[in-house]
């Protein structure tokens, strides 16, 4: 969703992900999400996108997959559970 005005000085857009156990069914989904990514990093230019969610997987692994996007991507400190 692209959420902009009231409070928000520049339009930002935010995604949900659920990553699968499955590897087959994770893969895709991974897939998917670094498509839909790239599609909207080509419409909205200029809006930091937010993905928040369950990744399954550890950080350290998750910022390596991220760093072979073509969109750059940073993982933030998250509360809780780290490997959400």
């Amino acid at each position: 969703v692209r959420l902009f005005g009231g409070p928000l000085r520049t339009p930002c857009v935010f995604m949900t992900f659920y990553k699968p156990h499955p590897r087959r069914v994770a893969t895709r989904s991974l897939v998917a999400l670094k498509r839909a990514v790239r599609s909207l990093r080509r419409k909205f230019p200029k809006d930091p996108i937010m993905i928040m969610g369950d990744w399954n997987m550890r950080r350290q692994k998750l910022e390596a997959k991220l760093a072979t996007w073509s969109t750059p991507m940073t993982v933030v400190q998250v509360k809780g559970d780290p490997t959400t």
